[in-house]
């Protein structure tokens, strides 16, 4: 998403959306993406997040961003999966069975997609105030002062591979990784 420009995308095609959910909606380079998307005329859209918690701005302001520009959402769907946000030394098998149950939604979504039995829900009032709240920038400028990531220096190996992986740049390298 970062590296593509968003109104290259072949609009005869059905279009799913995936990405994580953060502080109940997505993050800002996911709202960007769409809003850059060229309008539409009738372009069927489907959208999947990931969640560790609750997205309360996220399926309505998406409906609603979307039908502005012409596209027609046709199927949303929320998957939970275990949360990555604070470290956790809680049950592995916990965390492996959410993720092979949310492994199991998504196929089924999938098939629901392919059979035309999907829906995308709405609550008009809710959604759009929540929407403009968790999308807005000063939001998003609060985010910095939360607690750091850290490195477990004992078990980094200094390789840089998460300075590549990161989808928006967020590491740098120095003597270890620093977000």
């Amino acid at each position: 998403m970062e590296k593509s420009n968003p109104r290259e995308i072949n609009l005869e095609n059905e279009i799913v959306f995936a990405f994580p959910v953060a502080i109940l909606a997505t993050y800002p380079i996911v709202w960007t993406f769409i809003k850059g998307k060229p309008e539409a005329q009738g372009t069927r859209v489907y959208m999947v997040d990931t969640l560790g918690g609750l997205s309360i701005g996220l399926v309505g302001g998406l409906k609603r961003v979307l039908m502005k520009k012409g596209y027609s959402p046709e199927g949303a769907e929320e998957i939970q999966m275990p949360i990555n946000f604070f470290r956790s030394n809680s049950n592995e098998n916990k965390k492996e069975t959410m993720i092979e149950m949310g492994l199991e939604k998504a196929e089924k979504y999938a098939d629901e997609i392919y059979e035309g039995r999907t829906t995308w829900r709405r609550l008009p009032f809710l959604s759009d105030l929540a929407h403009h709240f968790f999308t807005s920038r000063l939001l998003w400028n609060i985010v910095p002062i939360w607690p750091k990531m850290h490195v477990d220096k004992t078990r980094c190996t200094k390789c840089s591979e998460c300075v590549d992986l990161c989808p928006i740049g967020n590491i740098i390298m120095d003597d270890y990784p620093r977000h």
